[in-house]
């Protein structure tokens, strides 16, 4: 009898410690955001801009030492006004006060003339314990002036010793103002028509647009793998949100494993995606330096996954189509909803 209240005592004991080791650890894995500063900023370089002008910006966020800032692809449309045409992989830099500052530069334009504003930018800092804190950049105001002058909508040298009569002159003008309408109309055709291709691209080819982007900007070369590999763990994150509408970004990797059973992706693509985050994860928070090689082949794995979960929702989509069509009532999806 003793025995067994010995053995008691010293159980409920460990169980105490676990306790209060698992507290420290989760007070302690959001001390930093407590304490420390993090703050997200869109910065313009002030340039006059007129139409399909190219505008300058820098998005910077500060944020402690030993935590990651995660800086989102936006779009080709940032806005139904705004354009992105270029954006630079990130880069950071040491603040020597207990900071980072992790930027990016970004090109965009508006082809239309008034007044604008940015759409909020919302970043992510991540700690190593996958703890993380939002930081929005606010919206930047911008003024876009036409190209057109004054001068340019008034008529200039038009001489009466000319001796042309009224017709004459109202058919030149006619003529001029289609030709100036026709070689407008040419760039922006081409630029409508590139908008529309971006707006109307399918989940998977945009991931794999992005993934390409990723491959273009030579990180390893660079020796950034730790940006390497975020970003290309933030592109698969976002295809599967894009497929299933879970919450990718949000969630751990730990916190994925359970997230990922509840989706049509059978065995084998829930297990490759699970590694692909832990070494990401690795690689973030553990300060793994991977190999060139290695570097190589994770886009080559990410972009097979990408493919793999396109797949899956297309045939999820084709067996619930049938399903209603057996029925005659709408199909239940993976998580039990009517769509």
């Amino acid at each position: 009898m003793n025995l067994l209240v010995r053995g008691s005592r010293c159980t409920g004991i460990i169980l105490g410690l676990l306790l209060a080791v698992l507290t420290a650890l989760l007070l302690g894995g959001r001390a930093w955001a407590q304490d420390l500063p993090v703050m997200a900023r869109l910065v313009y370089d002030g340039a006059p801009l007129t139409v399909g002008q190219p505008a300058h910006f820098t998005l910077e966020v500060i944020h402690p030492v030993d935590t990651v800032a995660i800086l989102p692809a936006l779009d080709a449309d940032w806005s139904s006004t705004i354009e992105v045409r270029t954006q630079s992989a990130p880069t950071t830099r040491a603040n020597g006060d207990g900071t980072l500052t992790t930027s990016q530069a970004i090109e965009a334009a508006i082809f239309a003339p008034g007044d604008f504003a940015t759409p909020p930018v919302r970043t992510v800092v991540s700690d190593r314990s996958g703890v993380t804190v939002n930081a929005v950049a606010a919206p930047v105001p911008l003024t876009v002036d036409s190209v057109l002058t004054a001068e340019d909508v008034e008529p200039r040298d038009i001489k009466p010793q000319a001796r042309l009569g009224w017709l004459w002159i109202a058919l030149g003008w006619i003529a001029g103002a289609l030709l100036v309408v026709l070689l407008a109309a040419w760039p922006v055709r081409r630029i409508l028509q590139r908008r529309h291709a971006l707006r109307n691209r399918t989940a998977l080819e945009r991931v794999l647009d992005e993934l390409t982007a990723i491959g273009a900007s030579h990180f390893p070369e660079n020796g950034q793998y730790k940006e390497m590999y975020l970003a290309v763990s933030h592109s698969v994150r976002s295809h599967l949100e894009r497929e299933f509408g879970v919450d990718a970004h949000e969630r751990t990797t730990s916190e994925m494993r359970s997230a990922l059973r509840g989706l049509p992706l059978g065995q084998e693509i829930p297990r490759r995606l699970l590694t692909l985050f832990s070494e990401s994860d690795l690689v973030k928070f553990a300060q793994v330096t991977p190999t060139p090689a290695s570097a190589e082949a994770l886009l080559v794995e990410a972009r097979a996954l990408s493919v793999a979960i396109s797949k899956a929702h297309a045939a999820d989509v084709a067996r619930r189509a049938q399903m209603q069509a057996n029925t005659g009532a709408p199909a239940a999806n993976q998580s039990g909803a009517v769509r």
